[in-house]
């Protein structure tokens, strides 16, 4: 059986937020190993947790204003490209307070980049009938990344370290911009 467009579509935006929102809860999966080697206090994590949230929220307000400008498929792709360089770079320069408070608020404004307007992506592609499965698809990929995280970073930095953990949850991400760069498309307007 040939998959539609709107399948493959709909396959590779839940793969690509499988594989880019691993980074989403890589930080609190790994908060003993982190807290213990930067010396982070319990206030200090509240405040990152905080302006990770805080740029997720600004992000969306910002992102569906630049959806209708650029298209979905951009936006969704430079904020999963901004999501993987900067889990990535955690791993390397998180050594403080400041550079671990910096590299969480921007990942969470690139983090929210991608999921609504990911959302928007496919509910052009498909028809009111459809659309429920296609989101409750897409969303139980996020439901199932978020349980990942948690499973998957502590479980490799209790072998390695937790560098090795970011770096595990954060290099999935660059996939997910190739897949979405390759294997995604805004819906032709004749669909919307």
């Amino acid at each position: 059986m040939k998959l539609k467009s709107r399948d493959k579509i709909l396959i590779g935006m839940i793969i690509a937020i499988i594989l880019s929102y691993l980074t989403w809860y890589n930080f609190s999966a790994l908060l003993n190993f982190i807290i213990e080697d930067i010396d982070l206090t319990p206030g200090q994590v509240g405040i990152i947790l905080s302006a990770f949230q805080a740029g997720y929220v600004l992000a969306v307000l910002a992102t569906g204003w630049l959806a209708d400008r650029i298209g979905e498929k951009k936006v969704v792709l430079y904020s999963t490209l901004g999501t993987a360089v900067f889990s990535t770079l955690f791993a390397f320069l998180a050594q403080s307070f400041w550079s671990v408070l910096f590299l969480r608020l921007i990942a969470g404004v690139f983090c929210g980049g991608i999921y609504v307007p990911g959302m928007s992506l496919l509910s052009n592609w498909f028809s009111s009938e459809k659309r429920g499965k296609s989101i409750g698809a897409y969303i139980g990929g996020l439901t199932f990344s978020y349980a990942s995280s948690y499973f998957l970073a502590p479980m490799i930095a209790s072998s390695y370290n937790w560098q090795i953990g970011i770096l595990a949850t954060s290099l999935p991400a660059f996939l997910a911009a190739f897949l979405v760069y390759n294997y995604v498309e805004d819906a032709p307007d004749h669909i919307k």
